[in-house]
């Protein structure tokens, strides 16, 4: 039995492929803590300009999401082998910047993902600025406490975020979308 469900794990792991990249900010530094999707692109002959009617891009349940780490790194693993849109944005609308350098799908490359390979160095940055910044302090002393992290939700985001606390109790919750 464990053998058949690990021969099994392992066959899903070969048939999925990943992407990977970093994404920066418009003044040019590490996006922190920004949500990067794929986004599954037309297939046959139907582009984006054919318009809806061939093609719907599908922004509520993206088939894989990752938020940026603290150096605008993301990863984006057991992607299903397909055509796909790279999407940073901060709200899950939508709305932000294409790989590589486009604020529409019309200027967004196609990235083809295999199954068994991983897509790397896909860096871009931001070409429009995605919300504003949180950031805060923990009153306690984080030696007592030990790691944790600073959680938010709300508003128009479609997921928790997460941030690290520092060791002097700061934190901060970067690029987010406006709302409550």
């Amino acid at each position: 039995m464990i053998a058949a469900v690990l021969a099994l794990s392992l066959l899903l792991q070969d048939s999925r492929g990943a992407v990977s990249g970093q994404l920066r900010t418009i003044d040019g530094v590490p996006a922190v803590n920004v949500r990067v999707v794929m986004i599954p692109a037309p297939t046959g002959g139907n582009t984006v300009d054919d318009g809806l009617n061939y093609f719907e891009p599908y922004f509520e349940l993206p088939p894989d999401h990752t938020l940026t780490d603290n150096d605008g790194n993301f990863r984006l693993q057991e992607v299903v082998p397909g055509r796909y849109f790279l999407l940073a944005d901060a709200a899950g609308l939508g709305q932000g910047t294409y790989y590589p350098d486009s604020t529409s799908m019309k200027g967004a490359e196609v990235i083809t993902v295999q199954a068994g390979f991983e897509v790397d160095h896909l860096d871009f940055q931001l070409k429009v600025r995605l919300g504003g910044k949180v950031s805060g302090k923990v009153k306690a002393s984080m030696v007592s406490l030990g790691p944790r992290t600073a959680t938010i939700t709300g508003g128009k985001l479609e997921d928790l975020l997460e941030v690290p606390v520092r060791a002097d109790g700061s934190f901060t919750f970067g690029h987010l979308p406006p709302g409550k």
